[in-house]
């Protein structure tokens, strides 16, 4: 007797007709706090997204272009965003020989020392001082914004860029996400030999509509701020 049995199909891969006015059910209890912060990192010519025998490779990814993760969305060389938020951290890393990895992020550099005490790697770890961006990503083809902030960490070579920043920034009229900028990779040469650092070029003032976006993001992610404007 010929076996009659059905391949079982266990799902598809586009989104079936059933499904396409679903509302997210089940996920009630997901707040911002529960989900993966997009980062904005820039490629270096130690970084395993470009080696093509590394299982992090990434088709098409070069020195100098910017990447988004999760996703590992390439954005090239530049991009343009607005600038929704400015915070500092202190952030535990693991020595690259050891196997590196973020080890906690800490509002004070004292919280990072006391937390630094208590692993028992602590020898193979160091504090880095970092400043984070919040941006909005905007397609300079099309102008539409993404209104999913990105965070954009800033550390050793790219801190003399981000004081800049917040220079250019503050000495502006109206708010921090009055306006839009250009972030570009910029070749340069050390001790250490070629690398990539980070670059800035204000390009002009934010569209009503985008302003009130950034200005929403801004409110959400700072409740204090929100409260006060109710």
């Amino acid at each position: 007797m010929a076996n009659s049995k059905k391949a079982v199909v266990l799902a598809s891969t586009d989104l079936p007709a059933h499904l396409q006015q679903s509302g997210g059910l089940g996920n009630e209890n997901v707040s911002s706090d529960s989900l993966q912060v997009p980062r904005i990192k820039q490629l270096q010519g130690i970084s395993h997204e470009i080696d093509k025998y590394h299982g992090n490779f990434i088709e098409g990814a070069e020195v100098g272009q910017w990447l988004v993760t999760p996703g590992n969305r390439i954005l090239g060389d530049e991009i343009y965003a607005i600038n929704v938020k400015f915070t500092e951290s202190y952030v535990i890393w693991g020595d690259r020989e050891s196997g590196g990895g973020n080890k906690g992020s800490f509002p004070t550099e004292a919280a990072a020392e006391e937390a630094l005490a208590q692993l028992p790697d602590s020898k193979n770890c160091y504090i880095q001082h970092t400043h984070d961006h919040a941006l909005l990503l905007m397609d300079p083809a099309t102008g539409e914004l993404d209104t999913t902030p990105c965070m954009f960490s800033m550390n050793r070579s790219k801190m003399s860029t981000s004081r800049n920043w917040n220079t250019q920034i503050m000495s502006k009229p109206g708010d921090r996400f009055s306006s839009v900028w250009k972030v570009f990779s910029v070749r340069k040469e050390g001790n250490k030999g070629v690398f990539m650092v980070a670059d800035i070029e204000w390009v002009g003032y934010a569209q009503e509509a985008d302003y009130n976006s950034a200005k929403e993001v801004y409110l959400n992610m700072t409740p204090e701020a929100k409260a006060a404007a109710a």
